[in-house]
């Protein structure tokens, strides 16, 4: 089994401040009545309770993971039926370079919104297959988990793979290759010579010191952990480009064209008084323009669930006047995080029954709609769309080849620090991908007048 290491569960970092051991909570430790040893203080670890009480009077054992191997490690390969584009090919030939260098190490692969970050992991996790090592393959949602589990085993057949997630029925098998939300990490200590990060900026891993910890502390002493992303938090991407993180770019869709580049409008009349809400006629030629004109579908994206209901009812009663032709009610439909309805409207959206969705935050990510446009309404509250939002809710827009040229509005009542710095994320993966030859010929980036300097 290996060496075995005895640690308290649950140390004092300061005479204020105790730290659970297992999880890395530091926050929550508080002293609490223990059964066991009688104390009235014994500090007691709340947030990995379901894994056991973790207990100042109690010790934990850690024993590193030896993986289990392949039968023919050497066979490793990846299978795929579909050939990686140019962007892929070379980001996924530097992801191998890094996997090669000696020692621990971190890299962040920054990838366009529909670029395929997952296939640039696959040839580094088989090279470390091909060693006899193990991966763990993290994602902060389940929903994905579960999604990616039969692709990872097509990818890699005769490879076992495990999938770990709340409610998962298999918990302790050998697995060379584990998917896993990031809350099971927790499960592992020193296992894994690469763990694959996946939507490292997502909730709940991001900004979570529990998850950060259980991940960190899942690789091995010498591993490696690869970072996957669209909207990189402020802080890796001033590591990367401080050098302590390797940068590789995926700046470029499979179909070629540019990521489509957000539109700022400022309309200030657009705004709820005294529980009235009109939409302005900008909003409505927008609208207009997208399902009559460009015969897109449209996601409409605001920051509240009251006002997801509010906007709903608003464009179903604008919707039915002119300049709209052919409109009825069942056109518009709005859902958010509270909605029974919401996976059934979803599923409607994408098989283009109705036009239009209203929508909270819920649906940035995971979901592709052949043929549509973006509009995001009150994008000056900033608390709910950050600059990571703004650019995964204008990454829905674009994505097909049946329609790459899809549009993006943010309407708010300023032009906030977040909507210009979206903006110029998407226009630093698009000039990525035309200075690499990435993109189809006849595309010439301009700067947007709107935005200075």
């Amino acid at each position: 089994m290996g060496e075995c290491t005895r640690w308290p569960s649950v140390v004092f970092r300061s005479p204020s401040q105790r730290q659970c051991l297992r999880c890395g909570e530091t926050q929550q430790v508080e002293p609490a009545y223990c059964m066991d040893c009688g104390s009235p203080r014994c500090a007691y670890c709340p947030s990995c309770a379901m894994m056991g009480e973790s207990r100042l009077c109690r010790p934990i054992y850690a024993i590193p993971g030896r993986p289990a191997q392949p039968d023919n490690p050497a066979a490793v390969q990846v299978h795929l039926d579909f050939a990686l584009t140019p962007a892929q090919r070379d980001a996924a030939a530097a992801v191998r370079r890094f996997i090669h260098r000696e020692g621990p190490g971190e890299c962040l692969v920054w990838a366009a919104c529909g670029a395929g970050k997952t296939e640039v992991a696959l040839g580094a996790m088989a090279e470390v297959l091909q060693r006899g090592g193990c991966v763990l393959f993290a994602i902060p949602r389940r929903d994905v988990v579960q999604e990616l589990e039969p692709r990872l085993k097509a990818a890699f057949p005769g490879v076992r793979v495990q999938a770990l997630y709340g409610g998962s029925r298999e918990k302790y098998r050998d697995a060379e290759l584990v998917v896993a939300t990031t809350h099971q990490a927790i499960r592992f200590f020193r296992q894994f010579p690469l763990v694959v990060m996946d939507e490292v900026d997502a909730f709940p891993y991001q900004g979570s010191e529990m998850l950060h910890y259980a991940v960190e502390r899942a690789r091995a002493s010498d591993g490696k952990v690869l970072y996957l992303t669209a909207t990189p938090h402020r802080e890796l991407f001033s590591r990367a480009h401080r050098g302590q993180v390797e940068l590789v770019y995926l700046p470029a869709r499979p179909h070629g064209h540019p990521l489509p580049e957000p539109q700022v409008v400022v309309e200030r009349s657009l705004q709820l008084k005294e529980g009235r809400l009109q939409i302005p006629e900008t909003v409505l030629n927008l609208l207009h323009q997208s399902v009559e004109g460009d015969l897109a579908q449209v996601f409409v994206f605001v920051p509240a669930i009251h006002l997801a209901q509010r906007v709903g009812e608003a464009l179903r009663d604008a919707t039915a006047m002119p300049p709209f032709n052919h409109f009825t009610g069942d056109w518009v439909y709005s859902s958010h995080s509270r909605d029974p309805d919401r996976e059934r409207k979803r599923e409607r959206f994408c098989r283009g029954e109705f036009p239009i969705l209203v929508t909270t935050t819920i649906m940035e990510r995971g979901i592709t709609v052949p043929r549509v446009n973006v509009l995001v309404l009150f994008a000056e509250q900033d608390r709910v769309f950050d600059e990571g939002t703004l650019v995964q809710v204008a990454g829905r827009a674009g994505r097909t080849q049946e329609y790459p040229g899809g549009r993006v509005w943010f309407v708010g009542s300023r032009v906030t620090a977040a909507m210009a710095g979206a903006v110029e994320k998407v226009r630093a993966l698009n000039r990525e991908a035309y200075q690499r030859g990435y993109l189809l010929p006849g595309y010439y980036l301009e700067k947007p007048a709107w935005v200075e300097g």
